[in-house]
């Protein structure tokens, strides 16, 4: 089961630090957490918490199931995940939805910052395209479906998840292109 009413279900992984470090990855609102109890793991790994805000990038291995990330203090943190495939549809649906909304909050406040704003609402067009875009997509309608049914961490900021919230905005850029 990918998630229910209480959460996203952990991921059984590898840590890979000098070998394969076993334990769990678990998913919460600014960031993903291994942990271990195991004492042969130095300390500061045994609970170590990856905020996706400083995550850079993270590229997944053809040929294993790995993915690492590299952070933005230049660490590089490297994870065998048992069940990549589902691993692979949270991760990039916490990662996209968290970039929307990032997008939408910047277009809302464009819009209400009007006229003020508008060279840099035009500006901003092809982040609205995106927007607008990914409103129209499969993953829209995935990502909302996955928040109704709690498969996305409570504490991550959604507005773009909003049906109305997006229409509206996307219709009142609309309007702002036809003035």
């Amino acid at each position: 089961m990918a998630g229910n009413k209480k959460g996203i279900v952990p991921f059984i992984c590898s840590f890979c630090h000098y070998g394969l470090l076993g334990g769990a990855l678990f998913f919460d609102d600014k960031s993903m957490t291994y942990r271990t109890n195991k004492v042969t793991v130095e300390a500061r790994f045994r609970n170590l918490r990856i905020p996706y805000t400083e995550i850079v990038s993270f590229s997944y291995m053809k040929a294993l199931p790995i993915v690492s990330f590299n952070m933005a203090d230049g660490e590089k943190f490297s994870f065998m995940i048992f069940n990549l495939k589902r691993f692979k549809t949270v991760f990039e649906r916490i990662v996209r939805i968290m970039e929307m909304e990032a997008v939408f909050d910047r277009a809302l406040e464009l819009i209400e910052a009007l006229p003020g704003s508008a060279k840099e609402l035009l500006e901003f067009q092809s982040e609205i395209k995106n927007l607008s875009d990914y409103y129209e997509s499969p993953d829209f309608k995935a990502d909302f479906e996955a928040d109704e049914n709690g498969k996305v961490p409570k504490g991550i900021k959604r507005g773009v998840l909003s049906e109305d919230g997006i229409y509206d905005l996307l219709e009142n850029n609309k309007e702002f292109l036809h003035m």
